[in-house]
């Protein structure tokens, strides 16, 4: 009898101690670098994912849910309006010369391409795109989000050829140019930041973990989010340094820059953070 009440004390224990741990998981803030300070710029954005400015300073976002449950959002002065529905998981986003370019990781889902907030035409040929960005001579870049099968790919954004850089990538999510030049990626499940450089692949960071978006600045530093559930983390990464923004993130999506400050989707709290340093400017 008295084991069987010990026992019922440890389990109730056991029980107690982990609500608490997933509570403080689920509800606790973020850990933010001393340099750093964050606020909660919007909420209530469910399954978000990617993010993108205009030139006027509006926000495009998105919701990433399956089953063609995804949509486009466009924020305008805190109204809310939706692009596009009926999208299977929506992902990238790039806005670039008065044109919005957004991605669907969705086999054989083309690229949507919207002028003036409207659906005007599609890029085909692609498969399971996530992360698409802007490259030198004004190409864009996608990576295929594939188990074994990804491809990092340049595309002419008037012709709407593909051209093939990389093949045979392993859950790749995120690309960016450097202004040097180099295009980096992530390949999430082998943990790896790489580069291509004058056509020749190669590792730049491993051990990472679940490196999912990346973004390139204008300084050479790139920004970097770890997609885990519960322990995310945003990076950045300076000439063989790596700096810790933020950890305790809750899967952490695509890092934007846009006029000194850093926004992030973190899809598993529903929000859009934005970082700012203390001190100083980022560029």
């Amino acid at each position: 009898m008295k084991n069987t009440i010990q026992w019922l004390w440890f389990i109730a224990l056991f029980i107690v101690l982990a609500t608490l741990v997933n509570f403080w998981i689920i509800w606790g803030s973020p850990v933010i670098h001393t340099d750093w300070k964050y606020q909660v710029y919007q909420d209530n954005i469910k399954f978000v994912s990617a993010l993108a400015f205009d030139e006027q300073g509006h926000l495009y976002t998105n919701h990433e849910r399956k089953r063609n449950q995804g949509s486009l959002i466009k924020i305008q002065q805190n109204t809310r309006s939706i692009l596009q529905s009926n999208i299977n998981k929506p992902d990238g986003l790039l806005y670039f010369n008065h044109t919005l370019y957004a991605s669907s990781e969705s086999a054989n889902a083309p690229i949507m391409v919207f002028k003036q907030d409207q659906l005007q035409t599609t890029i085909a040929g692609v498969n399971n795109v996530e992360g698409i960005s802007l490259g030198q001579h004004q190409q864009l870049l996608a990576i295929e989000d594939h188990h074994t099968q990804g491809r990092l790919l340049q595309i002419n954004p008037i012709t709407h050829q593909i051209t093939v850089l990389l093949t045979h990538l392993e859950e790749a999510e995120g690309v960016c140019q450097a202004p040097n030049g180099i295009i980096y990626f992530t390949e999430k499940r082998k943990g790896m930041l790489e580069q291509l450089k004058d056509g020749q692949r190669s590792l730049v960071l491993n051990h990472l973990k679940s490196p999912s978006f990346i973004n390139c600045l204008h300084n050479g530093a790139l920004l970097i989010s770890e997609e885990r559930t519960n322990f995310g983390r945003l990076l950045y990464y300076e000439a063989g340094r790596l700096t810790v923004i933020a950890s305790r993130l809750r899967a952490p999506q695509e890092v934007k820059l846009y006029k000194g400050a850093l926004y992030l989707a973190e899809q598993n709290r529903h929000r859009i953070l934005k970082f700012e340093l203390k001190n100083k400017n980022h560029d």
